[in-house]
């Protein structure tokens, strides 16, 4: 199995600097990641208000879900520059 976690960079300063662009934003960033890990293969394990963890049943489903995450944020932050987030995404494979 292996464990994808995300969180986003930064996320207790912007929600106290722009609680209403970081409500929408995470909004958007969480329909991203939810469907970067269901077309991937991935199911969600838990939302932590700024992150998910999510798990695959192959190390390839999750490296393919993190590519796939970094490049959605990346596209839709060069969209939006009003609400884009950094994020961080880690693997663990055991």
């Amino acid at each position: 199995m292996t464990f994808l976690f995300t969180d986003v960079e930064g996320s207790t300063r912007l929600w106290e600097q722009f609680p209403t662009a970081m409500k929408q934003a995470l909004e958007r960033h969480d329909a991203i990641l939810t469907g970067a890990i269901r077309g991937s293969n991935g199911e969600i394990v838990k939302a932590t208000g700024d992150g998910m963890m999510a798990v695959f049943d192959s190390v390839s489903d999750g490296l393919a879900c993190a590519v796939t995450m970094q490049r959605a944020v990346a596209r839709h932050n060069r969209l939006d520059e009003q609400r884009s987030l950094s994020m961080r995404v880690g693997l663990s494979t055991g």
